[in-house]
């Protein structure tokens, strides 16, 4: 017969540190849960930079003019601009941000930065670097 005395507190161990290991990730979690129902437009902003520092990874000739930013992608002129308070794609109508005030494009460094406001917020996120 065996003796299986320590299999209980092992399997107690095991259980306590799996739920220490998942604390942090619950915390991230919330956190973010939290930030995203105080703006509701955190996640799309975030999702929306990653597509446009994409886009422009892949284009060339960028140039920043009259509040908007025109550069050449798969063969095609783009432009970047703000209309009906979103910042649109054109040619079509990829939109990227929504429920902007207003927005404006600038180079600092050779980085391409995004400037917008919406509501009493201002935020800035550089898009591309070339």
């Amino acid at each position: 017969m065996r003796n299986n005395r320590g299999t209980i507190l092992i399997d107690y161990l095991l259980t306590l540190l799996t739920v220490v290991m998942m604390i942090p990730v619950i915390i991230l979690s919330i956190s973010t849960i939290s930030h995203a129902l105080k703006q509701p437009d955190y996640l799309q902003d975030i999702v929306a930079t990653y597509q446009l520092r994409r886009i422009l990874v892949l284009s060339y000739s960028p140039r920043i003019e009259d509040d908007a930013l025109y550069f050449t992608y798969k063969k095609k002129e783009m432009k970047l601009s703000l209309i009906n308070e979103n910042i649109i794609l054109q040619p079509g109508t990829q939109i990227f941000y929504i429920h902007v005030d207003t927005c404006m494009f600038y180079e600092e460094n050779h980085v391409i930065y995004l400037q917008y406001e919406r509501g009493e917020d201002a935020y800035t996120e550089a898009i591309a670097k070339y």
